[in-house]
């Protein structure tokens, strides 16, 4: 039997067996996705341009593909027509004033709004149950998206628009409820960089509690009340200290009670009332007023 002698390269040689060897591999096919335009039929893509969220339509969110879905009204035995969705103006708060609604209108593109002169430079379109300064003021109030905390502030210090009318309201919820662009340095939105400072929560919880023990004794300001517990709860819900959210819910707390008191009084007016219309009324305003309780 002859003897196996191990055989061994040198580190140069296995240098070069190793350089054949994974030369000689044969290594796998990768096929390299690229996109075409139609306009450039060169592999190398032009530059991508997106389209804002305020100029986009059905067709860049819900592509064609062989899926079609509609709703079926089993009630009407039928199929529902198509949706017309403009997501801009369906997310804003609907006025009948064209003139007001407008100011409301801060899409993705104007996160501001109009121009601050706007205002001044739009006073022949002011309503007829509008004075002068109370449409300069209302108007103002969501025009900038930073400064827009201290304008409600404002508002709830010296009070220059009319807290009773509806399209007060809508101005508040918008300017309130409405998604801002987000912000570079923390958690809240740009506009909500307000509630990063707890003094500035202070300072807004305590106008509102004056602000509420101006109306806490008359029932018809249930517009006002609806206002101040939208703001409270905001602020509940962008307060960034425990002791802030103790005195917004110790503030809606209070409102409810001062609600719950409004209730039992139109209660007692329905009670008394002679005239059905006057019952009516009674009746529908202890109905809203109940509903504010639920939203406090």
């Amino acid at each position: 039997m002859k003897e196996q002698i191990p055989f061994t390269l040198s580190t140069q040689l296995q240098d070069r067996a190793s350089a054949v060897i994974f030369a000689l591999t044969p290594t796998p096919t990768c096929r390299a996705l690229t996109y075409k335009h139609p306009a450039h039929p060169s592999n190398s893509a032009p530059n991508t341009t997106y389209t804002p969220w305020s100029q986009r339509i059905d067709s860049h969110v819900n592509v064609k593909n062989a899926l079609q879905y509609v709703y079926y009204d089993k009630a009407g035995d039928a199929y529902a027509a198509g949706f017309d969705f403009e997501p801009n103006w369906d997310c804003t708060y609907s006025l009948t004033d064209g003139a007001l609604r407008r100011f409301l209108f801060r899409p993705e593109s104007t996160p501001d709004g109009l121009e601050p002169n706007e205002a001044i430079a739009s006073q022949s379109a002011c309503p007829q149950h509008m004075t002068l300064e109370e449409y300069k003021e209302w108007a103002a109030l969501p025009l900038g998206r930073h400064i827009q905390w201290p304008n409600i502030l404002l508002q709830l210090a010296m009070p220059s628009v009319d807290f009773k009318k509806p399209e007060t309201t809508l101005a508040f919820l918008q300017c309130i409820y409405q998604a801002k662009p987000p912000s570079r340095s923390g958690v809240l939105r740009e506009a909500d960089d307000f509630f990063n400072h707890t003094n500035n929560t202070s300072r807004l919880i305590q106008k509102l509690t004056k602000a509420l023990q101006r109306i806490k004794s008359d029932w018809e300001s249930c517009q006002a009340l609806s206002i101040f517990a939208a703001i409270a709860s905001r602020a509940l819900s962008l307060s960034q200290s425990d002791g802030a959210r103790g005195m917004c819910l110790s503030f809606l707390s209070t409102a409810r009670t001062i609600a719950m008191g409004w209730v039992c009084d139109l209660q007692e007016k329905v009670y008394a009332a002679v005239d059905p219309d006057d019952r009516t009324s009674f009746i529908a305003k202890s109905v809203e007023v109940a509903l504010i309780c639920i939203l406090i």
